[in-house]
């Protein structure tokens, strides 16, 4: 597959180069992070990046996952304040993309929400075979595992109930032998009812969305835009981490086919530090790993933004081929936050140094990116545009 280059910024110290401009090169394959505090710039970059390889990757499929929902004023229409104004010409946007229950087929994927042990068996046991019973209703699920019997049997004389054979008649398709323990009955029904609304719910939707062919979406489409709506809470990152997770899922078996570019914005909640707030867990995670180590045949390459180099699992770090690194908030140790504390930042005359490392093409550089503009009231970097 060819690789195209496009123009990122300008070099700094030049004469040890025998051009002016710093160029990013996108690879067949591999994964890389822009990391750098907010507002620094590192997104303003990335999505120039992604408005350019929307028109020069022909054969590749470029998807955004945005935790934060910043993307889509940026590269949906020109830039307000741009010179050369530009936008992706075919963008799809989606939103409130969430997961039906019988998304989740294993124990596993239970086991990402907080199920664990013989909750998140039973769980996905009865969101495979008692799928009539519930038609992803999240409201029927939650009846269903609410009446699942503590005891077998309720009363005495006259009066007795066998509690396993009422269920196992109401319910053929899920039988039990045994009575599940009171404990793991409650903590499933108490949790379940934490997450009741995220679910997709086919009679009362609420605005909420699911794809059935994501595949076939995503071939009819050049680039999209999932908006995410990630709010800072635990519960939220997980289940973004959850729906991120399913749809890398569902289209892991076609990458050789769409060769896609995903584009993670916070990557460092999807595929965090497993120490920090148990960002490690998500399935978002396990499933970017995966493509990042065992998918570079097929094509893909994995762009993660994040504030810190240490707030990415370690086993993300390792796969690192290429970085662009801008000044960091919080110190960081690893080897890459020693070199952010080498950059400059003059925000009076807007210069902000980023340092590039491409270890495909073995080089390194300092440049100043010339698609920012510093806003006055935020003080942050705005996306502009620069033709090349």
């Amino acid at each position: 597959m060819k690789y195209h280059r496009y123009e990122i910024g300008t070099l700094i110290n030049q004469e040890y180069w025998r051009e002016q401009n710093a160029y990013w090169v996108n690879h067949a394959y591999g994964c890389y992070f822009f990391v750098a505090r907010a507002g620094y710039g590192k997104s303003a970059i990335l999505k120039h990046l992604a408005v350019k390889m929307s028109r020069e990757e022909k054969d590749r499929r470029i998807i955004i996952f945005d935790v934060s929902n910043e993307w889509e004023n940026s590269i949906n229409k020109p830039n307000y304040n741009a010179q050369n104004p530009d936008a992706v010409d075919d963008l799809l946007v989606l939103k409130n993309i969430t997961l039906k229950i019988s998304d989740l087929t294993s124990s596993k994927d239970w086991s990402y929400l907080g199920f664990e042990g013989v909750n998140g068996k039973w769980l996905a046991h009865i969101a495979v075979n008692g799928f009539k019973y519930y038609n992803d209703s999240p409201e029927a699920f939650l009846n269903i595992i609410s009446e699942m019997p503590v005891k077998a049997t309720e009363g005495s004389g006259a009066n007795k109930r066998d509690l396993l054979a009422e269920w196992n008649s109401k319910y053929p398709k899920i039988p039990l032998t045994k009575p599940l323990h009171e404990q793991v009955s409650r903590s499933a029904v108490n949790n379940f009812a934490l997450i009741q609304d995220y679910f997709y719910n086919p009679l009362e939707p609420n605005g909420m969305n699911v794809v059935e062919d994501w595949f076939k979406l995503i071939k009819e489409n050049k680039v999209i835009l999932i908006n995410l709506n990630l709010k800072a809470n635990a519960g939220q990152a997980v289940w973004a981490g959850a729906v991120v997770g399913d749809i890398m899922g569902k289209i892991e078996n076609y990458l050789s086919r769409i060769k896609p570019i995903i584009i993670l914005e916070e990557g460092d909640y999807l595929v965090g530090n497993p120490m920090i707030f148990n960002r490690g867990f998500y399935k978002s995670s396990d499933k970017i790993i995966t493509y990042a180590t065992k998918h570079r045949k097929d094509g893909v390459c994995i762009y993660l933004v994040g504030q810190s180099i240490e707030g990415f699992n370690p086993d993300i770090i390792k796969q690192a081929n290429g970085l662009v690194i801008g000044a960091l908030d919080e110190k960081d140790d690893s080897r890459y936050g020693k070199i952010a504390e080498t950059l400059q930042y003059d925000l009076l005359n807007n210069k902000r140094e980023f340092y590039l490392i491409d270890r495909m093409q073995k080089k390194r550089m300092k440049f100043v990116p010339v698609i920012c503009c510093c806003n006055a009231e935020t003080q942050g970097a705005e996306w502009l545009m620069k033709d090349n």
